[in-house]
């Protein structure tokens, strides 16, 4: 038996969306796509004017502010520390580009002396073309640019001032070390027609970098050099060079230890602050060589290098202290001014033996039991010496033409006290040796009285005005 259903009994049936044909479709999304690039191209982005106008419609009392231009500078090494040539120098009273100084310049970057290993500033003056050596008058070796004597004429500068020739010098510090091949007088206003060596100063940068180097060589030559820079604020940075160096191989004897911390702040601000503080000492054995005679343009006898006719108690000890302080400040029109204040101590005192053929002895007596003698060779010298330096440079248009104007003063104080012969005292006699037997081991005990140095102090003041122009 059936029963009717009822249309109640049903459930409601769900709406169906209306089926269009995929073309249809298809069309419809290209014309969306279409409709959207047509507006993306005829809009009209706001612009700051434009947005200003609406708001102060909207708003009188809304304010425009000026737009900010943001510049900012990443932290970079500095450019002697990556490069193997320099594009800029500071030899000239201020940092210029090489082309612009009107002489020839060669500088040696921080770099190339690491790479060369040019530990001691006359092995980097070797590779440089133009300059000699010779033996100098107070002991140390003369250092000749051009045929003229940088030592004599005060033509070794650091950082742009006058460096006293009493030490020997390490490049532990050296950032990099200029010379100028020409008239010292074109930038510096004295000194040789030879030229000038500027030694530039590492100074804290924007990183903190560590480095640590060490070399090992033949005769039991070690050396051990540290890098160590610091950024301390946005603005600061402390950086530490220290330096250690033995040598000893047949009479060949160094021993050299360096340290020089700076702090620097306001890198890169109007008003710039640096304070650096160098200490360099040294305890060498002096070397000179052995007597010969000269046939035929060469030398008799012929020795093997490691020949030593010294005594164990000979000695070259000296060294080098001083502080500087500096200011450089940036004036708006690109102008700066820069002053540095600089006191240090150095001293130099030798005591060596020069050895000599005994009195008879000819060519035709010469073996290898002939006698040599040793005479006495003793020098002391103390400086005490104060820099005061500032320099302005800027660079500006005038009647259509470029000018680089470079104007300062130079104010400097040394108090010098010298004893070029304080050798041994009367009836004291050093031990001979003979050709054959170099490096006998031999020493004497210093009985030498208490010096009598020759004192004197030299002041002086310069002014100086320097305008480059370009004339096209």
């Amino acid at each position: 038996m059936s029963r009717p259903v009822s249309s109640s009994a049903l459930p409601p049936a769900r709406p169906h969306p209306a089926v269009l044909p995929l073309s249809a479709i298809a069309a419809g999304v290209g014309l969306s796509l279409l409709s959207t690039t047509v507006l993306a191209q005829t809009a009209t982005p706001d612009t700051p004017s434009t947005s200003a106008q609406v708001a102060t419609a909207i708003d009188p009392s809304v304010q425009t502010l000026p737009s900010v231009s943001i510049k900012a500078q990443t932290d970079r090494k500095p450019e002697a520390k990556t490069s193997y040539q320099a594009v800029s120098t500071s030899i000239g009273k201020g940092k210029q580009a090489l082309r612009d100084i009107p002489q020839s310049i060669t500088v040696v970057t921080e770099k190339l002396m690491d790479d060369r290993g040019l530990d001691d500033l006359k092995d980097l003056l070797r590779t440089t073309a133009g300059v000699t050596f010779q033996a100098g008058e107070t002991g140390e070796e003369d250092v000749r640019l051009r045929g003229f004597s940088l030592s004599q004429a005060g033509d070794l500068y650091i950082d742009g001032m006058r460096d006293p020739s009493l030490y020997e010098r390490d490049t532990f510090n050296n950032d990099r070390v200029e010379v100028l091949k020409g008239s010292a007088s074109m930038l510096f206003g004295r000194g040789s027609t030879g030229g000038v060596v500027n030694q530039v100063s590492k100074q804290p940068f924007l990183m903190t970098q560590h480095e640590v180097e060490a070399s090992l060589g033949l005769g039991s030559d070690v050396r051990l050099t540290g890098d160590f820079n610091v950024k301390t604020g946005d603005a600061a940075a402390l950086r530490m060079n220290i330096m250690t160096h033995e040598v000893d191989d047949h009479g060949v004897i160094v021993s050299k230890k360096g340290f020089a911390p700076t702090y620097r702040w306001g890198i890169g601000t109007r008003d710039e602050f640096s304070v650096g503080f160098y200490h360099l000492e040294y305890d060498n054995n002096p070397i000179y060589n052995h007597p010969w005679f000269a046939v035929d343009g060469k030398i008799i006898p012929k020795l093997d290098a490691d020949s030593f006719y010294g005594l164990d108690s000979d000695y070259n000890r000296g060294n080098a202290t001083y502080g500087t302080l500096s200011h450089l400040h940036r004036f708006g029109d690109g102008g700066e001014l820069k002053t540095t204040l600089r006191h240090g101590r150095y001293q130099r005192e030798l005591w060596a033996s020069v050895a000599r053929f005994a009195t008879g002895t000819t060519l035709a007596n010469l073996n290898d039991n002939t006698v040599i003698n040793r005479a006495s060779k003793g020098r002391i010298a103390i400086t005490d010496g104060t820099v005061l330096q500032s320099d302005y440079n800027n660079k500006f248009q005038l009647a259509g033409m470029r000018h680089n104007v470079i104007t300062g003063l130079d104010w400097s104080q040394d108090e010098a006290r010298r004893a070029n012969s304080y050798a041994d005292p009367a009836g004291v006699t050093r031990p001979t040796t003979t050709v054959g037997n170099p490096d006998a081991g031999q020493s004497i005990t210093d009985t030498r009285a208490p010096v009598a140095f020759n004192e004197f102090t030299s002041r002086n003041l310069g002014l100086y005005v320097q305008d480059m122009v370009e004339l096209s």
